[in-house]
């Protein structure tokens, strides 16, 4: 029986989590930093292994236990309270590169000032980038950032489903405030970075709340209120003295289960919460004035956090910088790996690195120079062929034309060929494979390797968009616009992309009118389906 105060307690969040997922990126706004340091890949960075994630720190040994054991403390307590089987034993890693300062995240990621932390799901394992100053070293006073983007990752990514930003925002925030005192879990604190807010700030109106696609597309100040008056609604809806008399847990669920169907967030919560919705406002304020806390006996969750330490070297330490920070910044990411080729010439990692950071640079004909300068004898074979095979999907998609006649879309088939060949269970390279054969009169090899990386990772955006196009190309455009739509819904935070998708699903309405109008037995050109 879980243990509350007052009375007893049971998560009404059991049945919604299964429905979660966040694909985009997800910032944390939180105060303070610290003075930044210079020549962040210097410093002695080591990686920590757990049976279920990886951390790179730069803190040291000691630092780095805590923070392990506080990771795999609150990992059992989120699957604990979520009613979701032990984590144990799965194949998807999380990877944690810990910063001791947010000017230290800009400068290798680009970020806005005021971020301190993001989460981005990938193919090759989900990445968790935060900010812990140093000396926060507890289980209660450092890890905020931390928990929020591992609710993320243990619970909305898994789930292959899309959510509002709100909730995603606000589970996250809920659940991160988890502390432990006196042999107790507690957990319903407010976030210290939103309190400010809940009693100084006009709070943001209800039905701008659901609809906000994009934290980061907010002013700061309304970003302020969003995230507090995120947090204070989940509060309410999981913690509430009449949750169970209003019925708020099956109500969220079919909220969810309609959002993920594509319905707006707006419309769906109102339709769903009836009455409740045009109080929930008034609703808040009355919470907020006396906020439920609820209690675990630590004893209640097994954990380990065991972990061994792996020491890398300068240029180890380089290359995993510069990889982390290729598809966000280039220019940070050729920074680091031409550092790393100065310290060790001829590295067929950080040539290869270099070469695809420069192609997301623009820089084809210095990245395909490089490319050729490597030997295919030296170095991690299976590394240099799924390097040369990114390389040239980045040129295909922007030089489509130059891709065809110089010869670089067979050479791209190929790489990505032989690295399935090296290792066929690996699910990058059978997603890069198919979306790269996608852009080729080879498109419809493309179905059963993304109909296989599907089945090992649902929660993919690079999946599910690409099987969409897939479906396109076929002419199943019912199940094209349903993968189309959910991948829409997952690019909340780039607007460039979302306008692609958008493009997109317009062209299948236009399709389906037109075969509206087609005599019975006409055929459909779709030579256009997939560019």
């Amino acid at each position: 029986m879980n243990t509350s105060r007052p009375g007893s307690w049971h998560p009404p969040w059991r049945w919604v989590f299964p429905t979660f997922w966040r694909a985009a990126l997800t910032a944390v706004f939180l105060f303070g930093t610290q003075t930044a340091h210079a020549d962040l890949e210097d410093r002695d960075w080591a990686l920590y292994r757990t049976d279920f994630a990886d951390v790179l720190l730069a803190g040291g040994d000691e630092q780095a236990a805590e923070l392990i054991r506080d990771i795999a403390l609150f990992r059992s307590i989120v699957s604990f309270l979520s009613g979701t089987p032990p984590f144990a034993g799965e194949p998807r890693r999380a990877t944690f590169l810990v910063l001791e300062d947010g000017k230290d995240l800009q400068r290798l990621f680009a970020t806005p000032a005021g971020i301190n932390g993001f989460t981005r799901p990938s193919l090759a394992g989900d990445l968790m980038v935060v900010v812990r100053p140093r000396r926060a070293s507890t289980f209660n006073t450092g890890n905020q950032v931390v928990f929020h983007e591992y609710v993320h990752q243990l619970l909305q990514m898994r789930s292959a489903s899309r959510q509002p930003t709100w909730y995603a925002e606000g589970i996250a925030d809920f659940l991160s405030t988890v502390s432990v005192q006196d042999g107790q879990v507690i957990l319903g604190e407010a976030p210290a970075a939103r309190r400010w807010s809940l009693l100084n700030e006009t709070p943001m109106p209800l039905a701008e709340v659901l609809d906000v696609g994009s934290a980061l597309a907010l002013s700061a100040e309304d970003r302020n209120r969003f995230y507090a008056r995120a947090w204070s609604l989940v509060h309410h809806l999981l913690l509430a003295d009449d949750r169970v008399e209003s019925r708020f847990a099956p109500r969220l669920t079919r909220y969810l289960q309609k959002f993920d169907a594509g319905e707006p967030s707006a419309a769906a919560f109102m339709a769903t919460f009836g009455a409740l919705a045009a109080q929930m406002d008034e609703r808040l304020v009355r919470h907020l004035a006396q906020p439920r806390i609820v209690e675990y006996p630590l004893s209640t969750f097994e954990f380990s956090s065991r972990h061994e330490t792996r020491s890398l070297t300068r240029v180890q330490r380089i290359l995993k910088l510069a990889g982390f920070a290729r598809e966000f910044d280039a220019q940070s990411a050729e920074r680091l790996y031409r550092k790393a080729l100065r310290l060790a010439p001829g590295n067929p990692a950080a040539i290869a690195g270099l070469a695809v950071a420069l192609g997301h640079a623009g820089d084809f004909a210095g990245a395909n120079a490089l490319m050729a300068s490597l030997d295919p004898t030296q170095g991690d074979p299976f590394v240099v062929q799924i390097e040369t095979g990114r390389l040239g999907l980045l040129q295909c998609r922007a030089q489509p034309k130059d891709c065809r006649s110089s010869g670089v879309r067979d050479t791209t088939a190929r790489a990505f060929a032989a690295a399935l060949a090296l290792r066929p269970d690996n699910v990058e390279a059978k997603t890069r494979h198919a979306q790269h054969l996608l852009l080729t009169e080879r498109r419809a090899e493309a179905m059963p390797l993304l109909l296989a990386a599907h089945a090992a990772a649902p929660w993919s955006f690079d999946v599910v968009q690409s099987l969409g196009l897939a479906y396109m190309a076929r002419g199943d455009l019912v199940r094209a616009r349903l993968h189309l739509r959910k991948a829409l819904g997952w690019a909340i935070d780039y607007p460039a992309l979302r306008a692609e998708l958008a493009t997109l699903l317009d062209g299948i309405e236009a399709l389906e009118a037109r075969q509206r109008r087609l005599p019975l037995g006409g055929d459909i050109d779709e030579s256009s389906a997939v560019q």
